[in-house]
């Protein structure tokens, strides 16, 4: 009987034994298992914080082909449609500030002519300005003198003058 508990115990530890061992290789395998799992989704979470920052040449490695690959290969194509937009976007910047630019160098030109030509209008008001004054000058000087010879021609031979002569004088 003794025998049989000895034998009994040493199954007992046995089992035992390889229950814990057991214990720790399930455990192990867990590990590697969520492991394997949660490193490829740590690197996917890496890159999408670099491609935030503004990396956008940042690319994750796809190493299976199951739904964890898949979503890094999506991820690439995302951060590639990605580097491609803003490409394209900073080349259309680019070209509305030459635009623009050319706008504003064309502008000034235009600018520059306008105050050219209005300054030459001023100019032509300015001599227009010294004409009319000349003119109405050069007119009211002879035209004075005739109004006054009329007037001492009324003064002087007024009766002795004709009848159709008297009419103009006191209408000038």
């Amino acid at each position: 009987m003794e025998q049989e508990e000895e034998f009994l115990r040493k199954v007992h530890w046995l089992l035992a034994a390889l229950g814990m061992a057991g214990l720790l290789t399930a455990a192990a395998a867990s590990y590697a298992v969520a492991r394997g799992l949660t490193r490829p989704i740590q690197r996917l979470t890496l890159a999408a914080g670099r491609i935030a920052a503004g990396d956008l040449t940042t690319r994750v490695e796809v190493r299976s082909p199951d739904e964890v690959g898949r979503l890094g290969q999506d991820f690439n194509r995302m951060a590639e449609g990605l580097r491609d937009s803003r490409e394209a976007l900073e080349r259309l910047n680019e070209d509305l500030e030459n635009q623009v630019a050319q706008r504003t160098t064309e502008l000034g030109a235009s600018l520059e002519r306008l105050q050219e030509s209005y300054d030459r209008l001023r100019e032509l008001e300015k001599l227009r300005d010294n004409l009319i004054h000349m003119i109405v000058h050069d007119l009211r000087t002879p035209l004075t003198a005739i109004k006054g010879f009329m007037e001492l021609l009324e003064i002087t031979s007024g009766s002795e003058l004709p009848e159709a002569g008297r009419g103009y004088i006191p209408s000038a």
